[in-house]
């Protein structure tokens, strides 16, 4: 194979980008004359394009631009398109692309050099192109085998579903007090009223509003706990590699939160816990996610879409969760996830997102202060819960409860 000097100095360019910037060969097609990097991590130019020899039959519509584009959707990221090219006479002003031409005494727009600053004298001449060429190889296999291999570790490390293992963690913690508290009590029920789940006789007549927050954390039949636990799980080891870690903590405690928000203002009297509305919200998130990038032809999105369908059909089979509750989760989440979208295209979108997110809190809020009374569940299971208190030592807790229940019922 003969070795031309617009080719050698293609590749040092590459030897340049792969060892100091992290780029990747991505492809090559000799028949081209064409080298394609790609570095998600870079702004302005995550996928570059190096020729080193004209080629007629490679057009920006027909060609170029298509492999921009799959590269783009390859890496998840967009960007200024970008030719590097080792010959003179090849810049297009015609095509929405970055042409610069590269050589030994400097490059043609120094723009570049505010990115690549030694782009400029990377190229050398050589007397051996073929030694050259060897060389050059042997750096750049050796360069990318240690960028892969920081790149692998990274992205196990952002695909490990550390902050789902916390949340089914903490479920799971809070699930076992709230039966210890059963245990203690001899009475379940007792047991998760004192950990925290919702009852909206407790919210509406003593402004206990922290139980929108923690019952969403409690499961109240361990039997089927697992069932939640894996559909919790499963669901967000998907959905968290998807979005930010705040953002995907953010769909899970608001997607729960205005779940039990939904239920407190459209349900009676009942008792209520899991992490229904959350997992709901998930789902509502990554259905967002999908139409965002127009994802939904994939076959493992189909796959996800249709598991996650099932896990929440066995969710709603699970005692202690309201049809309102898993509504109200699951509108919220998708309505977050517009929010947390990144494509560039949807900013009207997420505009009018945040206005109707507003207009949607403010009437939640508005509906949950007016709700001022509550037909009791029944007046002796009430009356049973606060005796059961009084001879565990709960005395205050109890007095409290039986005040404000008595001044509820007057209500009635």
């Amino acid at each position: 194979m003969e070795y031309s000097k617009a080719f050698i100095s293609a590749y040092q360019i590459v030897e340049y980008l792969v060892c100091e910037h992290n780029y990747q060969i991505m492809r090559v097609a000799k028949e081209k004359h064409e080298i394609w990097l790609a570095n998600p991590k870079h702004k302005q130019h995550p996928v570059i394009h190096v020729i080193y020899e004209k080629d007629d039959d490679s057009s920006w519509d027909s060609y170029v631009h298509p492999v921009f584009m799959m590269l783009y959707s390859l890496i998840q990221k967009q960007g200024e398109p970008l030719e590097l090219s080792t010959i003179e006479d090849t810049i297009d002003h015609a095509v929405p692309l970055k042409q610069i031409f590269v050589h030994k005494d400097g490059v043609s727009d120094v723009y570049i050099l505010k990115l690549f600053p030694k782009l400029n004298i990377v190229l050398h001449d050589v007397e051996d192109l073929q030694n050259e060429f060897v060389h050059i190889s042997g750096h750049i296999e050796s360069a990318q085998l240690k960028n892969q291999k920081k790149f692998l570790k990274s992205t196990l490390k952002k695909l490990y579903p550390y902050l789902t293992f916390f949340l089914v963690s903490l479920c799971s913690v809070y699930t076992m007090i709230s039966f210890l508290f059963g245990l203690q009590l001899n009475s379940y029920l007792g047991g998760w009223i004192l950990s925290g789940c919702y009852y909206k006789m407790n919210i509406v007549a003593c402004h206990e509003y922290f139980r929108l927050f923690t019952s969403m954390f409690i499961q109240g039949d361990l039997l089927l706990f697992p069932v939640s636990m894996y559909s919790l799980y499963s669901i967000g080891k998907i959905c968290e590699p998807i979005f930010k870690k705040y953002q995907f903590f953010l769909i899970f405690i608001i997607s729960g939160l205005v779940g039990n928000v939904f239920m407190l203002v459209g349900e009676a009297n009942v008792v209520g816990f899991g992490a229904g509305a959350s997992i709901f919200g998930l789902t509502g998130a990554y259905f967002a996610w999908v139409l965002e990038g127009k994802r939904y032809e994939a076959s493992f999105i189909k796959k996800n879409i249709l598991l996650f369908l099932v896990l929440d059909f066995f969710v709603c089979l699970l005692p202690g969760l309201s049809v309102f509750s898993h509504i109200g989760g699951g509108i919220t989440g998708f309505l977050l996830g517009v929010l947390f979208s990144r494509k560039k295209d949807w900013h009207f979108i997420r505009l009018q997102t945040c206005f109707a997110l507003l207009i949607f809190t403010a009437g939640l809020v508005y509906t949950s202060y007016k709700t001022q009374s509550v037909e009791p569940l029944e007046k002796n299971v009430d009356k049973q819960m606060i005796e059961t208190f009084k001879e565990h030592g709960y005395i205050d807790y109890a007095e409290k409860l039986n005040k404000a229940y008595n001044k509820q019922y007057k209500l009635q």
